[in-house]
C-alpha cells in the first residue's frame, strides 16, 4: 500500500477466480483527486498465463474483463447517484 499516493498492489495465486489457463494475476489501484472534486479510480490488472497457454485463455480474459467493467460501471452509477452515502 502507498498511503502518500493513494495506490495499492496485490496479487491472486490462488482461489477460483484463477482457473487453469492462469498462473495468478497482480491488481494496481490508483485514486486521484479530479478537476471537478470527485476522484479518478484506476485499475490495471496484469494476467500472468501458464506456458502451455492456448486461445481459449484470452476469451476466458476478455469475458472475465467486460464483467469486471460492468461491475466497477454499477458501482460508479450508485456512488453517483447516492453521493451523500459516502461523505
Amino acid at each position: 500500500m502507498d498511503e502518500t499516493n493513494c495506490a495499492y498492489k496485490y496479487t491472486i495465486f490462488e482461489g477460483d477466480i484463477v482457473d487453469e489457463d492462469i498462473e495468478y494475476f497482480t491488481n494496481t489501484v490508483k485514486i486521484k483527486s479530479s478537476q471537478n472534486e470527485g476522484s479518478v479510480y484506476t485499475y490495471v490488472s496484469e494476467i500472468h498465463t501458464k506456458e502451455n497457454d492456448n486461445h481459449n485463455s484470452l476469451d476466458k480474459i476478455k469475458q472475465r474483463n467486460e464483467r469486471s467493467k460492468t461491475i466497477i460501471h454499477a458501482i460508479e452509477a450508485y456512488l453517483l447517484a447516492h453521493p451523500h452515502e459516502y461523505i
